[in-house]
């Protein structure tokens, strides 16, 4: 995660664009307003899904299961239905 405060941010805004969408890096911006994030729209989506997956009983079930599975018993990936 890359850390910059606002003065530096207003400097290369799209540097720091750049960052979070090429890199898939992490931008905290500080100011004396308070701290804000900034990231991909792709990494933002993934943290959705993954609370999505903690916030549901049932999902956050299967996913621990498979977890727990030894790779041997796995289905090969070629032999899933996607």
């Amino acid at each position: 995660m890359e850390i910059v405060n606002h003065e530096n941010f207003k400097k290369n805004p799209l540097g720091a664009l750049s960052q979070a969408i090429v890199y898939k890096e992490t931008v905290h911006i500080s100011s004396p307003e308070g701290e804000a994030v900034l990231m991909s729209a792709e990494e933002y989506y993934d943290l959705l899904e993954q609370l999505h997956i903690v916030d549901n009983p049932y999902l956050l079930a299967k996913v621990e299961a498979a977890h727990s599975e030894p790779w041997e018993e796995a289905i090969p990936r070629e032999d899933l239905r996607l």
